[in-house]
């Protein structure tokens, strides 16, 4: 993804530079402009890799979860773990910060009590144990 997201950023900047000269004369609008398209380019393109490498691996989760649910039979049994697992780590108040990310749920997390906004979810590396008990129960 950050391969294909470099190569579009570049496609887009030569694109731009190379073909985007008109021949009217000189204006020195084109040059900021192109400039401003480059930065621009420069900071949206790996942002849009993080999220598609985002969506990737929370999908990923899910579809661990199902062949998990399929190789068991059970997949009540798979969601009543995962919620066991996310509601332990309450007494985990002493983790290292540098190693939460070990961790099959976030010892660091706050309550999930609140919704979590959608944004957020953009950049999750796994989708919230709610929605991921959600549907394995479907």
């Amino acid at each position: 993804v950050a391969v294909f997201a470099n190569i579009l950023q570049s496609v887009i900047h030569y694109m731009y530079f190379f073909g985007g000269n008109n021949s009217e004369g000189g204006n020195n609008n084109n040059a900021f402009v192109g400039i401003a398209v480059s930065i621009a380019i420069s900071i949206l393109a790996p942002l849009a890799a993080t999220i598609i490498q985002m969506a990737v691996s929370r999908n990923r989760e899910f579809l661990a979860d199902a062949a998990g649910a399929q190789i068991s039979g059970y997949p009540k049994g798979l969601a009543d773990a995962l919620q066991k697992i996310h509601n332990y780590p309450q007494g985990l108040q002493s983790v290292n910060p540098s190693i939460s990310h070990m961790y099959i749920s976030n010892p660091e997390k706050e309550s999930e009590t609140h919704h979590t906004p959608w944004y957020a979810k953009l950049f999750m590396t796994h989708p919230p144990v709610s929605e991921r008990v959600a549907a394995l129960m479907k």
